[in-house]
């Protein structure tokens, strides 16, 4: 019954890219990342507290009420959404959408990000599961502190993505996540050299940046498509994600059979390489071109990328 439960939890992401669609339709014009990062901090807000106050609760209460409470959230989290402003499907005039799955995985430079990205998420999640274990094994820190490090991170995620996210709508989402994938990796290199508890908090308060940065790279889906992100392509992302986070765990574990610093350190070196692919996919020429329409959209795929269906000279 825990694994039906468990599955049905997972299944309940059905409505994810569906939000993030509906978030990248209704944000501001040069926002989207402001966004998507506030959208996150959401989520990480939520974490910084939920577990000690579920492990109070199923203390206090039994367990069993900590999902009943849980339930209840749930309801209310869903009542919310319902008094959102409707928001119609625009497929027509999003890019990939005429070919569906087919025409987005057949956009190179929306392949590029989604291949570089779950590189990225692969690497993080080769250690994501690893980090508690870490800190019991090698650093032989109190059950306290470990218990608080998730906590650390989540606070950590929520400062760093609001920043992230203004970081993202003055120098583009790519150039933004090149930047937050270095800090993730000053993050396990920090977590790797130090021992005393204030340098180890704040090693753990950076390591937040990965999964404030996996907020904002949602509005970097829509930025690598034009600002015509559909509820496809925010699906595509998610299962690249969520396959890196099946593949991960296995791939840190046989590391840290090896040595307990191997998979940090792997993942640092992913990162900071993996970064320079950001930043030079990020870089943008500053040339003028036209853009002549006849009958429709006309141009290039960059052309698409920059300014859907609309006419004249641009800057790209």
């Amino acid at each position: 019954m825990i694994a039906v439960g468990a599955a049905l939890y997972s299944l309940s992401m059905i409505g994810y890219p569906a939000m993030n669609a509906y978030a990248a339709a209704r944000s501001p014009a040069g926002k989207a990342g402001l966004t998507f990062g506030v959208i996150n901090a959401g989520f990480a807000v939520g974490m910084i507290g939920s577990p000690v106050l579920g492990g109070w609760l199923a203390g206090f209460r039994g367990t069993r009420n900590v999902f009943l409470a849980s339930f209840a959230l749930f309801v209310i989290a869903t009542g919310v959404v319902g008094f959102m402003s409707p928001q119609a499907p625009e497929s027509s005039r999003a890019a990939g959408a005429a070919g569906g799955y087919v025409g987005l995985l057949g956009h190179r430079r929306f392949v590029r990000f989604l291949a570089t990205y779950s590189c990225m998420a692969l690497a993080y999640y080769m250690v994501q599961p690893l980090i508690p274990q870490y800190l019991g094994d090698e650093v032989r820190a109190s059950l306290a502190f470990v218990g608080l490090a998730g906590s650390i991170m989540s606070l950590g995620q929520a400062v760093i993505t609001v920043l992230l996210g203004r970081c993202a709508d003055r120098w583009g989402t790519l150039v933004a996540l090149g930047w937050n994938a270095l800090v993730f990796s000053a993050a396990m290199l920090g977590l790797v050299a130090t021992r005393g508890l204030v340098p180890l908090a704040g090693a753990l308060f950076l390591g937040g940046a990965f999964m404030a940065g996996q907020g904002v790279a949602l509005a970097g889906v829509g930025e690598v498509l034009g600002g015509a992100a559909t509820g496809r392509a925010f699906g595509l992302f998610n299962v690249a994600v969520a396959t890196s986070s099946i593949i991960g765990p296995y791939a840190g574990g046989v590391l840290y059979e090896r040595s307990p610093a191997v998979p940090f350190l792997a993942c640092a070196a992913a990162l900071a390489a993996l970064s320079v692919i950001l930043f030079l996919g990020g870089r943008r020429p500053r040339v003028k071109e036209e853009v002549v329409l006849a009958g429709g959209c006309a141009g290039s795929e960059d052309a698409l990328s920059t300014n859907f269906c609309s006419g004249g000279t641009k800057d790209a």
